[in-house]
């Protein structure tokens, strides 16, 4: 209806509107420029997440920043020992005192997040849309309707 409207009758409008997405849906060569269809890119882009999201990945992650965030002032500690310098010696240690502080805060504030879980509709994996989700949401519902 909103084509019918927008186009004053003109089946043209509709050819165009179905045109576009079965370029979007199966992709095309325009000049010597070639646009990958949706569904490739989709799949690429579900591959790169799923390797992304793998179970090694937080782990290398905590370890490498982890290991990197206390060995710092582990070092000038063991630095200011061997040079005796107490003010360097005296921040290095309230580097580590602050992290431990900061550990404690942030689990307190993980378990006050957990605990308010329940109380958001979307929970923890909602997200906002962007234009390419709807983008896609509406070549899935044109394939759907036309596609074979």
């Amino acid at each position: 209806l909103h084509f019918t409207a927008e186009s004053n009758g003109s089946k043209q409008t509709f050819k165009d509107f179905q045109e576009f997405f079965r370029r979007k849906l199966r992709g095309y060569k325009q000049g010597s420029i070639y646009q990958r269809n949706a569904i490739v890119n989709e799949m690429m882009t579900m591959g790169v997440n799923s390797m992304l999201s793998g179970p090694k990945t937080p782990v290398r992650a905590l370890v490498g920043t982890g290991l990197g965030t206390v060995m710092r002032p582990v070092a000038t500690i063991l630095g200011a020992f061997g040079k005796s310098n107490d003010s360097v010696l005296r921040g290095a240690y309230a580097n580590l005192g602050g992290m431990l502080e900061a550990r404690n805060e942030a689990f307190t504030k993980a378990i006050a997040d957990f605990k308010a879980y329940g109380f958001k509709e979307d929970g923890f994996r909602g997200y906002i849309k962007n234009r390419q989700d709807s983008e896609w949401q509406g070549v899935m519902d044109w394939a759907a309707q036309h596609g074979t």
